[in-house]
């Protein structure tokens, strides 16, 4: 578990860290989380009011939790074991979302017609690379 409650960070970057295995992070300061390619990742959990940015491309993992109030832009590509029983969100502020190479259904992200939320433009379809 990661808590940067105190850290000034606004960014983080850990692209192909091959020993992750279990990501936890609390964060109300962080604005953009990257992490990609690490390949034996199978379970990512993110609870922050601040994060605007996440990208979790090319990873393998079957467990996403979030709870980012403030997510705008989520990069999911080529995660290719996840899919709906694997993930948990919440995330009023998202806009953007890249499920291209899971087996994410786009209706799991949708939001109901009458809550006064906006359209989150979805982009789906392609395969991953089975790595």
């Amino acid at each position: 578990v990661w808590r940067m409650g105190d850290f000034s960070l606004r960014s983080v970057n850990l692209d192909v860290c091959e020993g992750l295995r279990s990501v936890k992070f609390e964060c109300d300061r962080l604005d953009v989380l990257q992490i990609s390619m690490c390949v034996n990742l199978d379970k990512f959990t993110f609870t922050g009011s601040s994060l605007t940015v996440l990208n979790l491309s090319m990873l393998p993992m079957e467990e996403l939790k979030l709870s980012a109030p403030s997510l705008e832009a989520l990069n999911l590509n080529g995660c290719f074991r996840l899919n709906d029983s694997g993930v948990e969100y919440t995330c009023p502020a998202l806009e953007s979302l890249d499920i291209c190479g899971t087996e994410i259904n786009p209706k799991h992200f949708r939001r109901g017609r009458g809550d006064g939320a906006k359209k989150i433009d979805i982009l789906i379809g392609g395969s991953a690379l089975d790595w």
